[in-house]
């Protein structure tokens, strides 16, 4: 493995771990954001959560509460308290319309004749001798039937006993009982509490002093916990207070409006030397129904007085109020402890239970937050991804050009040094031959002196070239515009090139047109002529073989404000896929050329690079009679 394998393995295994700690750190800032994101979101469902289990159990309490208002007496029925029929024409307002909430009111009364009966419910006698439709009587008395089977279905709750089942009508009768003794202790115990201090949102936020802590921190899932059970410790206190108990003493205008209005033995009848009273009502879940049942006393007399809600319709319009927040919220029954309702215990539930009624809200709302790639981009996450990959690409292409040009001083090295070497050699050899007085030959001596000549221009022509190179790479290099015709300029570089050509057994051919002999031409003299030498010396290096032609073309021209020298020779040409790289520096247009002919491979890019200095361009032209090589030098007449 050589050492430039070496150091792009190198720099791969840093571009990884750079590019994984990036990975790494990204991933784990995405995480951080969406869970910050998240906990948001959670907070904002926390806080609509909050919001909706007030307005469910504001609106919950109300329809209770009215309920609680209703008198004792309102849930009696006429048929049942009066003998004479005939002259009782009163009937309850349940029979004719009832809340939205309630399928039927019912009252159980152990001491009457039908201890189930309802205010909604009558004989058809009884309707008809008091000319009143009976339209609505077989309804409510079905759904009467309705209640009378359930109350007799049997249960058996596991808290009390393994041994016995209790009906649904003990059930009830017993729960009322119980909410009657524990009405006065539940009633001082509210007012207790009343007014004690429980954690809220302004005292918690009072204890903090960093607001930006307060924010962070609320936004924590047990902070948000936290809050909604102290919320709901809140709600207790309102309900507690928007609520209250009903007074019995009370009954309603239009209630004592009928009362005027009725015949002597009801007025009679509803005269009763005790007050009537009643706990609030209190709900209970029996099969899948839901009831509000409560204990009262009437002219001495005990009943259970119940009311059987329409749980669908209860439900679609608690569900009305928060459809603003939670639109496909749902609310399904809490599963009571009958046991715990008996010994006069009440359900706490979780925070999503309602206070008022058995009911628990499932809000459907799970929104998950996911990263988005355009998020990403567009954060400070993009523009560190963007400067590591600019940056990344920067420095492939600046460790390229670094290797580059390690390798092509590495060649330009061994290229000089090849070429030094030779020419010192012979240097060496003909001067201790000459010196020593060796050779005798006076014939012998010229040509020796000649190869020293041929090898000092050779080394002269290598070092003008690097140091015209060198002077260009470092931006150093001043141009000498000088004023000169065309004619001139060609008969001035013509003796040099003739020379050059005859070392090689070759000749240059120049032409070009009368037009453009006196064309005046404002360019750098020597860098030109260094061009067209560079050019003519490779013609005579890679085209002098016998196989080739001995002829250089050297074709001038002025044309549109520009000077076109074409240089062409006879030799086999310059193959395709070296094309793209013979400006390179240090490059050699065969590998049989770069072992055999001197030179380090600089020639060409110079041109190239003096050629831009000049404001002009070099080229491989076309050349149509033979396969040689033919360049093309294009240079404005005006430097």
């Amino acid at each position: 493995m050589n050492k430039t394998s070496t150091i792009w393995i190198i720099a791969a295994l840093c571009v990884t771990v750079v590019l994984t700690a990036f990975g790494v750190i990204t991933h784990r800032m995405v995480q951080k954001n969406t869970q910050h994101s998240q906990q948001i979101v959670d907070a904002h469902r926390e806080g609509r959560i909050r919001l909706a289990m007030w307005r469910l159990d504001t609106l919950a309490a109300s329809i209770i509460a009215d309920e609680d208002e209703r008198s004792v007496l309102e849930f009696t029925n006429p048929e049942l308290n009066n003998s004479n029929t005939q002259n009782t024409p009163i009937v309850n307002g349940f029979y004719y319309k009832t809340p939205d909430t309630a399928n039927l009111y019912w009252n159980i009364e152990p001491n009457k004749s039908q201890p189930i009966n309802s205010p909604q419910v009558y004989g058809k006698k009884y309707l008809i001798n008091n000319k009143i439709n009976t339209k609505n009587n077989d309804k409510n008395l079905q759904q009467l039937n309705q209640l009378k089977t359930l109350l007799q279905a049997t249960t058996q709750p596991p808290a009390l006993t393994q041994n016995h089942q209790y009906s649904n009508q003990a059930i009830m009768c017993a729960a009322a009982d119980v909410s009657l003794g524990n009405w006065a202790a539940n009633k001082q115990e509210q007012k207790k509490t009343q007014d004690k201090q429980d954690f809220s949102y302004n005292s918690y936020s009072q204890t903090s002093k960093n607001k930006q802590a307060i924010n962070v921190k609320l936004n924590a899932p047990a902070e948000q916990r936290k809050l909604t059970r102290a919320d709901k410790g809140v709600r207790k206190k309102a309900l507690s207070r928007i609520s209250g108990v009903k007074n019995n003493t009370k009954w309603s205008a239009s209630l004592e409006q009928s009362q005027q209005e009725a015949t002597p033995s009801l007025k009679q009848l509803n005269q009763a030397p005790a007050q009537p009273f009643s706990t609030p009502f209190s709900p209970i879940w029996l099969d899948d129904e839901l009831m509000l049942v409560r204990k009262a006393s009437l002219a001495n007399n005990e009943s259970v007085q119940g009311i059987w809600l329409n749980k669908q319709s209860l439900i679609k319009k608690l569900l009305s109020e928060i459809q603003d927040l939670f639109p496909n919220a749902k609310l399904i029954p809490v599963k009571q402890d009958i046991a715990s309702i008996l010994q006069g215990k009440k359900n706490k539930g979780d925070d999503t239970t309602l206070l008022s009624i058995p009911l628990r809200l499932i809000h459907n709302d799970l929104a998950l937050i996911k990263a988005q790639p355009v998020d990403i981009i567009r954060g400070p996450i993009g523009l560190a991804w963007i400067g590591a990959i600019l940056a990344i690409i920067a420095s492939y292409f600046t460790l390229k050009s670094v290797l580059t040009m390690a390798e092509r001083r590495a060649s330009f090295v061994s290229s000089v040094t090849h070429e030094l070497r030779t020419p010192l050699t012979t240097f060496r050899l003909y001067s201790d031959l000459l010196s020593s007085g060796m050779v005798k030959d006076t014939e012998k001596q010229q040509i020796y002196l000649n190869t020293l000549k041929h090898e000092s221009e050779r080394l002269s022509h290598l070092i003008d070239n690097v140091l015209s190179y060198s002077q260009i790479e470092r931006g150093s290099a001043k141009a000498k515009i000088e004023t000169i015709s065309l004619y001139q300029f060609i008969q001035r570089i013509e003796p040099r090139l003739n020379e050059r050509a005859k070392d090689d057994n070759m000749f240059v051919n120049t032409v070009f047109s009368d037009s453009s002999s006196d064309q005046k031409l404002y360019i750098d003299v020597t860098a030109v002529e260094q061009i067209i030498f560079n050019l003519v010396d490779n013609a005579c290096k890679y085209a002098s073989a016998q196989e080739h032609g001995r002829e250089i073309t050297l074709l001038a021209e002025v044309k549109n404000k520009k000077v076109s020298i074409q240089i062409c020779d006879q030799g086999n040409g310059i193959a395709r896929s070296e094309q793209k790289r013979l400006f390179k520096p240090f490059h050699k247009s065969a590998f049989e050329a770069a072992h055999t002919k001197p030179g380090v491979g600089l020639g060409l890019a110079l041109c190239k690079r003096l050629a831009k200095a000049m404001k002009g361009d070099l080229t491989i032209a076309k050349q149509n009679k033979t396969k040689g090589a033919c360049f093309l030098l294009r240079l404005p007449i005006n430097h």
